[in-house]
């Protein structure tokens, strides 16, 4: 029942809460770091870490008509590149 997630987060090795998140259809608003940009592509809204009103900013764009339904509707599909078993074989 979340309306988003959001991490400023400075660092992060994988983001598997991002993951997580977008396969449950809830849009994710994040820090704009490299990782991020790779798990959340085009689903995700991004912000300055340090920026708390771009942080704001982003959040508020949820409130725009019509864009949580679509930031979830990537999210779902953003979140199903990622699977155990894919995972798992690569790693194999």
């Amino acid at each position: 029942s979340a309306t988003a997630l959001v991490t400023a987060s400075l660092d992060e090795g994988f983001g598997i809460p991002l993951v997580e998140a977008m396969s449950l259809g809830i849009p994710v608003v994040v820090s704009d770091i490299p990782i991020f940009r790779e798990i959340g592509g085009e689903a995700a809204l991004y912000f300055e870490p340090r920026d708390a009103g771009g942080l704001a900013a982003a959040v508020h764009q949820l409130d725009e008509p019509g864009e949580w339904a679509k930031r979830s509707g990537l999210a779902i599909d953003q979140a199903a590149r990622y699977n155990w078993a894919d995972s798992a074989q690569i790693l194999l």
